[in-house]
């Protein structure tokens, strides 16, 4: 009775899009698909609707980025000066990295770098300089099997998020080094995480738990969870359309969600979990997933290539940045990214309200109020250092 009901729906639509002249190949995609048992994701059904704020953006064209800069405030794209690359193709061992797989810095201005191929976190000084590094390959104490992110906490502790379910605590010594505390199980694979209010946001999903927020405290504690993006039967599919990345913004006392494929939607709640606002890009190409009837998933990317979240950085407060980048297939399936056209996009973490920016920027993997920290991965991985001009600040207010 389910499929003749299908069946029956997708008819019906079938004969509106005749009707209208035509539909997008995402329907046409998904009608073949029901007639051949399959299931094509993303589908409406199974997208949680959590707030009733809701607003939608479209990735502007460069004739409607001047008008939009001004709504938000606007990048001070003049401010910025590199001072130092972080990296090298050919060089010492600590100037050399495996995968940069994620970035901060402490309110001392050191830059940590979390490198996941050689599973150790190394540290510099503000000026670019190695300071030290922690972290070895292992399961022991202060050792990584995969370590996925990291954030440094309001203390000064640093969190690394671990692939074995796992979230390493290392805090300052005497002379402001890191040693390790301890380790903590979490319930799910820590994707991503941010730190507000002594609390760890923590990004990632689990078979028994779909939501994609899980709050601890700093020493372990399960406080709660919240967020469920993507609610279908098959686990493979909620986690490929639940990943994603997550930002705190402190003064609005607001953790940020943005889905890596699905939508382009943003998501915002409190610290308590109660959502407040999501925000759509309307023409964001995302993949197609497409499931069998013995729940096997296939991925299946546009012709002319897909959206992809490069970065989500939380800035002068109430403002978020978002990265979109652009990602194209070649023949041989080997990723053609391009980040010189990134798409940079202001959100107000208040109430979602988004605009797209004049920018000429790499990928941003973190920011404070005097230094961004960018980073790029082709030919080798490398970081580079933006300091903003004296009196001078990254966001212009209009």
């Amino acid at each position: 009775m389910y499929r003749l009901i299908e069946i029956l729906k997708t008819v019906s639509v079938v004969l509106l899009c005749a009707i209208a002249a035509g539909c997008d190949s995402t329907i046409w995609k998904g009608v073949e698909a029901l007639f051949q048992g399959d299931r094509v994701h993303p589908d409406d059904r199974y997208l949680s609707s959590e707030v009733a704020r809701t607003s939608s953006f479209q990735l502007a064209s460069d004739s409607d980025v001047e008008s939009q800069n001004s709504a938000n405030g606007q990048l001070n794209m003049g401010a910025w000066q590199r001072v130092t690359t972080i990296g090298e193709l050919d060089g010492t061992f600590e100037q050399t990295f495996g995968k940069i797989e994620d970035v901060d810095i402490d309110d001392s201005g050191r830059i940590y770098v979390l490198d996941s191929h050689n599973r150790e976190l190394r540290v510099f000084s503000p000026s670019g300089t190695f300071s030290w590094s922690i972290g070895a390959p292992g399961s022991g104490p202060g050792e990584f099997i995969r370590p996925l992110s990291m954030v440094v906490g309001e203390n000064g502790e640093v969190f690394v998020g671990d692939a074995n379910f796992k979230v390493h605590r290392f805090t300052r010594t005497h002379n402001a080094r890191l040693e390790y505390e301890n380790s903590f199980t979490v319930e799910v694979e820590p994707v991503d995480m941010c730190a507000m209010n002594q609390a760890l946001f923590i990004h990632g999903i689990s078979p028994s738990n779909r939501n994609v927020i899980h709050v601890y405290d700093y020493h372990g504690n399960r406080k709660t969870s919240f967020g469920k993006i993507y609610n279908s039967s098959n686990y493979a599919v909620d986690y490929a359309m639940s990943k994603g990345k997550v930002a705190c913004v402190d003064n609005t006392e607001t953790v940020v969600f943005l889905p890596e494929f699905l939508f382009g939607g943003t998501r915002a709640y409190r610290s308590d979990g109660t959502a407040v606002w999501q925000t759509t890009i309307t023409d964001y190409q995302t993949v197609s997933i497409v499931e069998d009837g013995n729940g096997s998933v296939t991925l299946e990317i546009p012709e002319d290539g897909m959206h992809t979240v490069a970065s989500l950085v939380s800035l002068e407060s109430p403002m978020v940045l978002v990265q979109v980048a652009h990602v194209k297939y070649n023949p041989t399936w080997r990723s053609e990214e391009s980040l010189d056209d990134l798409i940079c996009i202001l959100v107000d973490s208040r109430d979602g309200r988004a605009t797209r920016q004049t920018c000429q920027l790499e990928r941003i993997a973190t920011w404070d109020p005097s230094v961004a920290v960018g980073m790029r991965t082709d030919p080798y991985p490398r970081l580079s250092l933006y300091r903003f001009e004296r009196d001078e600040r990254m966001l212009v207010r209009r």
